[in-house]
């Protein structure tokens, strides 16, 4: 390849310009390189008058730029098991294209090429776009044409025209490629793939354009290949229901040929957007298609189903009435043509055909021109019989618990969504929400894409509370991915007022339910009913049975309880903590329970669920909880209600325990407000079991059995086990009050009796567990003594406790909750248990010299001493306890000394 310079002298657009000499660069060898040199001007063959002289300087590079490589079938698929049916044409570009301008004071002149590309028969003819003043354009556009396999003798028709403002575009030649040719070689030269040709084709004369000398050529590049969109044939599966009666009108529209234009026409090229409408007579039922955006020969590809049985029609022959339109945004369609169908004929078969259109006697002058190509059958749709709960079983002698609901379909709904360019809302994707008001139980549908006559066929199972009659609401919505769904109405049903649902045996209530205005969105027109199918029914799976059926044995029933099974199973209706995106949705919560034992710190928290305000837990804690009298109520557990997510309250409640004793006490529970006032709501369900667990059970000197209950008791056998409600310890100067380190010290006044356990740290609820054995014998068994119960946190009285010792007996274990007062205000604080037992016990019975007396008539020569123990020995003077020893003598004899013993 060689570049040419031309320098010319530019005399404005009235006269020719002058050439000043050019120069001629040969490209060979410098690919991929950059040059600068100046170059010579030499005479130029048209302009061989003028003097020419001197030089320009050009600065050359030869180089690849991925952007300007034109391909055309970049990203298509092709089938090689399937035959060719549509060819694909790339036009790269023009050049030495004939001038179809002249100038009018030059001999030169210029053109605005277009190419237009058709195959002769099959479809209107494709378009390019226009290249202003060039005679070397650059198009790189593609087109797509169809070849059906049955066309015989395919030819593709090339024709490049100058495009004129007014009047005519002027042809400036054509080319005919036989496509027969083109079939054999790019569809079946091989297995492993389809060639693509590319080729520079001349333009040959016009038929049309006699006058016209043909000059210059076009790059086009073809590919045959199989397009599955030009292969739909719809309706090919078998019916194996030709003995039922046909409830389902399948439509399929496949596309349009030759249509009459109504848009443009004067400076512009003439078109339509057509769209068809199908109607039945004597019915209310509309389908629409989309429409397709500036065409004569659309393809549509959709498919339309419509119920229909015979019946639903007043008229004895059954007609669809197909009618095509030109859609307009802001005015009425424009009638192209209508086709009608006796359904009747279609029974059971299926039958495709190209239909004319058919004009409109009430409207003789709207032009009418074309065909549509459309598939037709009536046939048995069993999806359409659909009869819902035939699989549910149900205990008819049993309360329902479930609310069984069916959404069979919707008809009329409201459209939500536009298509296309245009702004006017033509289609929506349909789901329902249902939802119980009292207990919030919700379910969801799915979403049916672009119908206003949606069909579901989908059960639903919503929970109840046995006994009673909730109100379901219904929610119709406008699906949206990417923001908050349109509302398209909704209805409320109060279970009360249908009678058939409560009718025994249980039956099914099927009917249609007319949406309404939703009051969050007022504004938005609604539309259209749902076709629901409602019925009771009592599933066992809901029925939840706490704790396995556990059965507490009969010896246990007489021991006090010591251990609190919760069963923490639903609950309906919370109030929710965390907000929505959507406006008709109140928001959600993710709740959990915190249990605690009143007048405890014993407390126990349940797991969360997730976003909802009807949680399900079915989960059970259990909390070692002994009986002890808190208060004129009894006993009872707080249980306050919060949600994870928000860490907010969502109320709280209380349940007795007394009715849980030994036996299983189930019950709903209203939440109320807590100390915070926030408003709450809702119901939990709640199930209790207070009973005796001998694993848990802390008996000390079970097992201690006195054997000489005629001797006199001379060991006290004393256990703390725990304390309640201790009083705060008492603040400073420069401290603060707060949670005490309570000890507890057990005394008889007038004896040596007084023990004290280990401390317990910060609480006001200690557990000790500690038993103590004190020799104690009693002086007179009917006036056998008090003891003292001090608790003291670091040597200062919390509270102080009378224990008489009366009442602890030889026959049995006293088990004993004892009042505490604070010594100052004699007021109660806080309460202590204790165990103790009395009994004889031999080891410690010390009997020195018991044996007989023998030489009663002798004189007595030895003394004998038994130094057995001392009691209340004063301290010494630095407040230590003293090593005690006892010395014995007699008269003048030695002293004779003990060992010493630590005291």
């Amino acid at each position: 390849p060689t570049l040419t310079i031309r320098i010319e002298d530019y005399d404005g657009k009235l006269s020719k310009s002058e050439s000043m000499g050019i120069c001629e660069i040969p490209l060979s060898g410098r690919e991929h390189t950059r040059s600068r040199e100046w170059y010579t001007l030499q005479v130029d063959p048209s302009n061989k008058k003028g003097l020419v002289t001197g030089e320009v300087e050009i600065v050359l590079r030869w180089r690849h730029v991925p952007s300007r490589v034109f391909k055309p079938f970049a990203g298509l698929e092709d089938n090689l098991q399937k035959c060719p049916n549509e060819l694909i044409i790339g036009l790269g570009r023009g050049r030495n294209l004939p001038i179809m301008d002249r100038s009018l004071f030059s001999k030169g002149g210029s053109s605005d090429p277009r190419v237009v590309v058709w195959i002769e028969g099959v479809d209107e003819p494709l378009v390019s776009s226009t290249k202003k003043k060039s005679l070397n354009p650059c198009w790189r556009e593609v087109f797509k044409l169809e070849v059906p396999p049955t066309l015989e003798d395919p030819i593709l028709r090339i024709k490049c025209e100058d495009w004129d403002l007014v009047g005519k575009p002027d042809s400036m030649g054509l080319v005919d490629v036989p496509l027969i040719d083109y079939r054999i070689q790019l569809g079946f030269t091989s297995i492993d793939h389809r060639q693509k040709t590319r080729q520079w084709l001349a333009l040959g004369p016009d038929p049309k354009a006699k006058k016209l000398k043909p000059q210059g050529e076009l790059e086009i590049e073809l590919w045959m290949r199989y397009s599955l969109e030009l292969d739909f044939d719809p309706f090919l599966d078998r019916n194996f229901f030709k003995i039922e009666r046909p409830n389902e009108l399948q439509v399929g529209l496949i596309r349009g040929r030759d249509l009459a234009a109504k848009d443009g026409g004067t400076f512009t090229t003439a078109t339509s957007d057509p769209q068809v409408v199908f109607t039945i007579n004597g019915t209310e039922l509309v389908y629409k298609s989309t429409y397709k955006v500036k065409t004569l020969a659309p393809r549509w590809n959709e498919i339309f189903l419509i119920e229909f049985e015979d019946g639903m029609t007043e008229d004895d022959t059954p007609t669809l009435r197909c009618t095509c339109e030109d859609y307009d945004d802001f005015s009425a369609n424009d009638f192209m043509g209508f086709v009608e169908f006796d359904i009747r004929k279609y029974t059971h078969r299926r039958h495709r055909d190209w239909y004319d259109l058919l004009p409109d006697p009430k409207r003789p002058k709207e032009q009418v021109s074309g065909k549509l190509e459309i598939v037709l059958r009536w046939w048995h749709n069993p999806e359409l019989a659909w009869e819902p709960f035939l699989d549910s079983t149900d205990v008819d002698d049993v309360e329902p618990n479930e609310l069984l609901v069916a959404l069979v379909r919707g008809r009329e709904l409201a459209p939500r969504d536009a298509c296309g360019l245009s702004f006017k809302p033509v289609t929506s994707d349909p789901q329902v929400r249902f939802r119980i008001i009292d207990t919030d139980e919700r379910q969801q549908s799915t979403h049916k894409i672009k119908t206003l006559a949606p069909r579901w066929n989908e059960e639903f199972g919503l929970y109840c509370v046995p006994g009673e009659l909730p109100v379901l609401r219904v929610v119709c919505e406008d699906y949206d991915k990417w923001s908050a769904n349109d509302s398209m109405g909704v209805f409320e049903i109060d279970l009360h007022e249908i009678k058939t649902l409560l009718a025994q045996p249980r039956s099914r209530h099927r009917a249609w339910f007319q949406l309404e205005t939703d009051p969050a969105c007022p504004k938005d027109p609604v539309t259209g009913a749902l076709e629901l199918v409602l019925r009771w029914r009592h599933n066992p799976e809901l029925h939840f049975t706490p704790f396995g059926g556990f059965v507490e044995p009969e010896k246990y029933l007489e021991k006090p309880p010591n251990e609190l099974r919760v069963c923490l199973i639903r609950g309906k209706g919370l109030i929710p903590r965390e907000r929505s995106k959507r406006k008709d949705d109140p928001g959600s919560a993710s709740p959990r329970c915190v249990f605690t034992y009143a007048g405890s710190d014993l407390r126990v928290a349940s797991e969360h669920r997730e976003a909802t305000l009807s949680p399900t837990w079915k989960q059970e804690l259990i909390l070692p909880i002994e009986e002890f009298q808190k208060s004129v109520e009894g006993p009872h557990l707080s249980v306050k209600l919060e949600s994870v997510a928000s860490g907010s309250s969502m109320g709280t409640f209380e349940v007795p325990l007394r009715p849980a004793m030994h036996s299983l006490y189930r019950t709903w529970c209203a939440v109320m407000p807590d100390a915070d006032g926030k408003e709450v709501k809702g119901r939990v369900e709640i199930a209790l079991y207070w009973g005796y667990n001998p694993e848990l059970a802390y008996e000390p000197y079970e097992e201690e059995v006195d054997e000489y209950p005629t001797k006199v008791r001379n060991e006290l056998l004393l256990a703390v086990v725990r304390a309640r409600d201790l009083a705060p310890k008492k603040g400073g100067l420069f401290s603060t009050g707060g949670l005490p380190s309570p000890s507890v010290r057990l005394r008889v006044p007038g004896t040596d009796v007084e023990v004290t356990t280990t401390k317990r740290k910060n609480t006001q609820h200690p557990v000790f567990k500690e038993e103590f054995k004190q020799e104690y014998e009693a002086s007179d068994e009917r006036k056998p003594g008090l003891m003292e119960v001090i608790v003291e946190h670091n040597k200062k009285v919390l509270g102080i406790g009378i224990l008489p010792l009366s009442g602890v007996r030889r026959e049995f274990r006293l088990r004993q909750w004892l009042t505490l007062k604070d010594p100052e205000t004699r007021n109660a604080s806080g309460s202590i248990c204790l165990i103790g037992c009395w009994r004889h016990n031999p080891a410690l019975v010390f009997d020195p010299f018991g044996g007989p007396v023998i030489h009663k008539d002798r004189l007595q020569n030895e003394l004998q001493i038994s130094v057995y123990r001392c009691r209340c020995l004063p301290l010494r003077e630095n407040g230590n306890e003293p090593s005690p020893s006892v010395s014995v003598a007699l008269g003048m004899a030695p002293a004779v000394n003990t060992d010493k013993k630590k005291a």
